[in-house]
């Protein structure tokens, strides 16, 4: 767990199994998430933890990491987070309890500030059994999702209040299986590829 203000840690190289936390970071800032694995982790009396969750977080790097086996809520979450790149991660899930859980989830907000100049690119979602797809919900600006693999779908749409400047362009998305109601408010839409063929994503 990283908190309170802290500056420019890095977490980094380690395997977390069977467990009912990974990486929690919360009110810190520059702070780095790096080639770590995350299989499967389990509920603990009435806590849904994230194998990576990144809340209230301004500016930092999530690279790199495998998300795999079975976890009970979402995945990696990016809660009210500014800054943020999330590049080349892998989710290959077998088994996701919660009903509203998915792979990643960032722009969502109780605030009215769900953070804004987030960069998603290079990730892959191989797999995921159970949930909901993968989504951004919400920026104040400048918030882009481009050249992902994501074959269970995405969601993308206003949950949070607030939602400019989302770009989701060049990604591999399983249309079928996405949530997407109002694509006229979202920028380079009409550049994505729906398949679910990884192969195709945009180099």
């Amino acid at each position: 767990m990283v908190s309170g203000g802290a500056s420019g840690a890095v977490i980094e190289h380690n395997t977390v199994t069977d467990a009912g936390m990974g990486a929690y970071v919360v009110g810190a800032s520059n702070v780095t998430i790096r080639k770590n694995v995350f299989n499967t982790l389990r509920r603990i009396g009435e806590k849904y933890a994230h194998a990576t969750e990144i809340t209230n977080v301004n500016g930092g790097l999530v690279e790199g990491n495998e998300y795999l086996g079975s976890f009970p809520n979402d995945v990696l979450s990016g809660y009210e987070s500014s800054n943020i790149r999330y590049l080349n991660n892998l989710f290959d899930i077998s088994q996701l309890d919660e009903p509203t859980g998915a792979a990643f989830t960032m722009g969502d907000s109780t605030s009215g500030n769900p953070g804004s100049n987030n960069y998603v690119a290079g990730n892959v979602v191989r797999r995921q059994v159970g949930g909901v797809p993968a989504g951004v919900f919400g920026s104040t600006g400048n918030t882009v999702l481009e050249k992902n693999c994501f074959t269970a779908g995405i969601q993308a749409y206003n949950y949070s209040g607030v939602f400019n400047g989302v770009t989701v362009r060049n990604n591999v998305i399983n249309m079928a299986n996405s949530f997407v109601p109002n694509t006229g408010v979202i920028n380079g839409w009409a550049t994505n590829i729906n398949s679910t063929n990884c192969a195709l994503v945009p180099q």
